[in-house]
């Protein structure tokens, strides 16, 4: 709701240059983006498993990537708060060091997912 109001409440004439200027902010975009993910998520996770037997486990993929994006998110909230601000820049820098482990983890964690998936299916 707050989003469409900003869009909304925007100086530009047409609603394309409003949506222009609501995207130009990269955590509008990250909102947009974890916004879509829910619903697909949502979408894939009404599938009945008859259906399709792989939606429910791509669903629940496509809810931990959602997850993480509405972490982030709130992280950069909280990272304007007094008490709360420097250990987050604290716990920030060392997400940084740690980049490169990270990606392993997530690596693994959607191969073996992927694995799971495909042993369920056989």
């Amino acid at each position: 709701m707050a989003s469409a109001a900003q869009i909304a409440m925007d100086d530009s004439p047409t609603v394309r240059l409003k949506f222009i200027s609501y995207a130009s902010d990269p955590w509008n975009c990250v909102d947009m983006v974890a916004i879509i993910t829910y619903l697909a998520g949502l979408v894939l996770r009404c599938i009945p498993v008859a259906a399709c037997g792989t939606c429910f486990y791509a669903a629940r993929i496509v809810f931990a990537f959602n997850h993480m994006l509405f972490c982030f998110r709130i992280l950069n909230m909280f990272a304007v708060h007094s008490q709360l601000g420097p250990k987050l820049i604290m716990i920030s820098r060392m997400v940084a060091s740690l980049y490169c482990f990270n990606h392993v983890c997530v690596a693994f964690l959607v191969f073996h997912s992927w694995n799971y998936c495909y042993d369920v299916e056989n």
